[in-house]
């Protein structure tokens, strides 16, 4: 009987939590990206008042860097692969695959992404991708993503996306919208049409958190709301801030609330935090560094 209550106790302190309770283990990961957020539309600004109240119930920073240039594929590679383009090779705007090879490949033929890792920790874990940009769609491990979509946020796309989190309850999903870049390059950023979009897109953030309350789910969830690079002008893949810099925020159980992050932060940093909380192995390939100053 000892022995049968030991082998039971065992088990549960197995499952309890993947990485032994020494961080926050969250059972549900939502990423929420925006594509062409800079940090510079949150500077001096009132809008996306939700994003705001999301920053105040978390961890946050608005000097999160892009690895460079400053653009986009290679930017949401890095954040999937906690890593910069001289380890996975992505290094254009529109990169389908690495532009020169990677200097680690998994039996996948691919860089080792959170999708990837967290499969190999867990197999029975459910992985949930949806984006925007069609771009979206090759930088990820898709040979480790249960769900894999295309959608528009405009046309049912997030109600679909946000129904499938709630019912199918995956480890980690991300919805990633292709704008306010779209308005950048067409308006400008910081032009209205720009602050305009972001303001729209709070609403849909929103919707995403409040679709997750209503499930229940949202005290066992960590949200992480991010970008991959700014712009200026009409433009952005330069060396200036506005163009570099995009917010980052977490929030869930065990992350410091309204703590504004004081350490040097790039893209490369938000993929290997997540890792530590679900006692995934970060491989030698990720130079990212976990953010451990955002736990409580």
């Amino acid at each position: 009987m000892k022995k049968y209550l030991l082998l039971l106790l065992v088990a549960a302190m197995a499952v309890a939590c993947q990485n032994g309770k020494k961080y926050p283990c969250p059972k549900h990961v939502v990423i929420i990206g925006l594509d062409g957020m800079s940090s510079e539309s949150l500077r001096g600004t009132t809008i996306m008042p939700f994003y705001r109240s999301m920053m105040a119930k978390g961890s946050w920073a608005l000097h999160k860097r892009s690895v460079l240039p400053s653009a986009s594929a290679l930017n949401w590679a890095s954040l999937y692969m906690g890593a910069g383009p001289e380890q996975h090779g992505y290094n254009t705007w529109g990169s389908k695959h690495p532009d020169f090879p990677s200097d680690t490949l998994t039996e996948h033929g691919f860089f080792p992404d959170i999708y990837y890792q967290t499969k190999l920790k867990m197999p029975e874990a459910k992985i949930a991708h949806f984006y925007e940009w069609s771009g979206m769609h090759y930088v990820v491990d898709t040979l480790s993503i249960d769900m894999d979509s295309q959608i528009n946020h405009r046309e049912g796309g997030l109600e679909r996306a946000l129904d499938y989190i709630t019912t199918q309850k995956p480890l980690i999903s991300s919805i990633i919208f292709d704008s306010p870049d779209h308005e950048g390059h067409a308006f400008g950023w910081m032009s209205d049409e720009y602050l305009a979009v972001e303001n729209h897109l709070d609403s849909c953030i929103q919707q995403i958190y409040e679709g997750i309350e209503k499930a229940g789910m949202t005290d066992e969830t960590l949200f992480i709301l991010t970008a991959d690079h700014g712009g200026i002008n009409k433009g952005h893949g330069g060396i200036t801030m506005n163009e570099m810099e995009a917010p980052v925020v977490f929030v869930g159980k065990g992350i410091k609330q309204n703590f504004e992050i004081d350490c040097p932060i790039s893209i490369c940093d938000v993929i290997p935090t997540v890792a530590v909380m679900l006692g995934v192995d970060r491989p030698h390939a990720w130079v990212g560094k976990p953010l451990y100053n955002i736990f409580e």
